[in-house]
């Protein structure tokens, strides 16, 4: 309780499963959980209950010291990790306690991971389930966004798809709204480049590729 009221999560304390509590939600809606012990999210069943307890909000753990191979398989099921370490800062007067940043620990952490085999993308704990041609196109602005020009060029959607880039591009936000997203965040997710095409909203470190 006190490391949450730390660093200004709203909310009660509550158990979660065994070693695993919420610590409270930050201002941007994402749910905080604590693990005291990180063998307790290798028992079965303990992944789920912890999605179904933050659902429908993303949700990140923070840790002692989480194994890569840990960190990764959660952040398949949609659950940002952190390492306790890394987010227990000393303030200006030299108390510990947990630095956040609008809801987001400021650590350039991935908040898209896309699956290529599995033809689907996990947004902030959400995910996404995309139409077959809608994930194609979606596909295409990520992969774009880690290279060195993130703007897929609306020439290169037309020769793909023979579709209007803009109607296609339309018919993609309006499938991003369906799983979820506001309107406004799609606008921010898909942006528009004037004159050249469109590009992901996010950092290179904020995605994340899968095969």
């Amino acid at each position: 309780g006190q490391i949450g009221a730390s660093g200004g999560l709203a909310g009660a304390v509550s158990a979660v499963v065994d070693g695993v509590w919420t610590i409270g939600s930050g201002p941007a809606g994402r749910v905080f959980m604590l693990c005291d012990d990180t063998d307790r999210l290798e028992v079965p069943g303990a992944i789920l209950a912890l999605k179904s307890a933050a659902a429908p909000r993303p949700l990140t753990v923070i840790a002692k010291e989480p194994e890569p191979a840990l960190v990764l398989r959660l952040r398949e099921a949609g659950i940002e990790v952190r390492a306790l370490a890394d987010v227990i800062k000393a303030d200006p007067e030299g108390v510990d306690r947990l630095i956040l940043d609008d809801g987001r620990i400021p650590t350039g952490g991935v908040r898209l991971v896309l699956h290529r085999k599995g033809q689907f993308a996990v947004l902030d704990g959400r995910r996404l389930d995309l139409p077959p041609q809608m994930f194609a196109l979606f596909r295409m602005l990520v992969e774009r966004s880690v290279q060195r020009d993130p703007v897929l060029k609306a020439q290169e959607i037309e020769a793909q798809f023979q579709r209007t880039p803009r109607e296609i591009v339309r018919d993609l936000r309006r499938a991003l709204v369906t799983c979820g997203l506001t309107e406004k965040e799609v606008e921010t997710l898909v942006g528009t480049v004037r004159s050249r095409g469109y590009r992901l909203g996010l950092a290179p470190p904020e995605v994340a590729i899968e095969t």
